[in-house]
């Protein structure tokens, strides 16, 4: 029994213990503005535009997933219009992700906490497609300036070793737009978007306790990395034809991670392990001697 149990406090001495990499991320956009202009005032037409919804309006699509080394939990949902308002949720048992679209606010979110687990979240309106006209209208020669406010956050802590901790944050604001032909043919594409990223890192160690004066495995605080962003993000819907036109806004906020596996801390360097055994060795003496008084 006695050697069992020695043999057991050495193993502890030389084998490093586990600690647990975290990570998580979001990203949302909200605060909506829209600035109307109208670029001939002689022209009798009123500048207006109007928000449509229907199968031709584009596709809202939620997804959210969260997997570990015991599971996976993810949903997801798709509907064929646009600013379709909807909440869903991933989980495992180390990891979360959620997606949400509201009344013109949008976010998706996730986190993750060892076990080798990760996260991903995505929430998007207005998907262009196969027979999709548009989800925005505009009257004739109008310009519409659309802003919204995006703040993106990542971010990572990581105990080092075999693996390595990572998230990311995007919220992007996209706008499409064709009409007329020939020689007097309009076509615009813009995206306007925000993203964070980073990764970080950790380690255990044997180090000298200064309250006990014994050498203990201790965590040595790898630098919590974290990125963080917020700005406007703009674009221009501008029609100069003498009709009515239509064009596609796309939101999109989505996030991964991973909050990697368990992993070891570095072997004690030689004088440690020394100092370490030479610990232990002594107190198998005096538990022997206390056993022999006993006797």
């Amino acid at each position: 029994m006695r050697k069992h149990a020695f043999g057991m406090a050495i193993a502890l001495a030389v084998v490093a213990p586990f600690g647990h990499a975290a990570s998580n991320a979001s990203a949302s956009l909200g605060d909506f503005r829209f600035q109307l202009q109208d670029l001939d005032a002689k022209d009798g037409v009123t500048a207006s535009y109007n928000w449509l919804s229907g199968a031709q309006s584009g596709v809202t699509s939620l997804d959210a997933s969260a997997a570990d080394q015991d599971g996976d939990g993810s949903a997801s949902k798709s509907k064929n219009t646009s600013f379709f308002s909807y909440s869903l949720n991933g989980s495992s048992d180390h990891a979360n992700a959620q997606a949400s679209i509201g009344a013109w606010s949008q976010a998706a979110s996730g986190s993750a906490i060892g076990g080798n687990s990760n996260f991903a979240a995505k929430s998007v309106t207005g998907q262009g497609g196969s027979g999709v006209l548009g989800n925005l209208q505009l009257s004739a020669r109008s310009r519409l300036t659309i802003t919204a406010s995006a703040s993106v956050l990542a971010s990572a802590v990581d105990p080092g070793g075999l693996a390595s901790d990572w998230s990311k944050a995007l919220a992007s604001l996209g706008l499409s737009y064709a009409y007329g032909s020939g020689s007097g043919a309009v076509s615009q594409s813009f995206t306007d978007s925000l993203a964070a990223s980073t990764s970080a890192g950790g380690y255990y160690d044997y180090l000298l306790n200064p309250t006990t004066h014994r050498m203990e495995m201790t965590w040595v605080a790898g630098a919590t990395s974290t990125d963080s962003r917020s700005r406007d993000l703009t674009v221009v819907f501008e029609n100069t034809s003498s009709m009515t036109q239509y064009a596609t806004l796309t939101l999109l906020t989505q996030v991964s991670g991973v909050g990697a596996s368990v992993v070891m801390a570095p072997v004690p360097e030689p004088a440690s392990a020394l100092i370490a055994l030479a610990g232990i060795a002594a107190m198998g003496v005096a538990v022997r001697k206390r056993q022999n008084s006993e006797a």
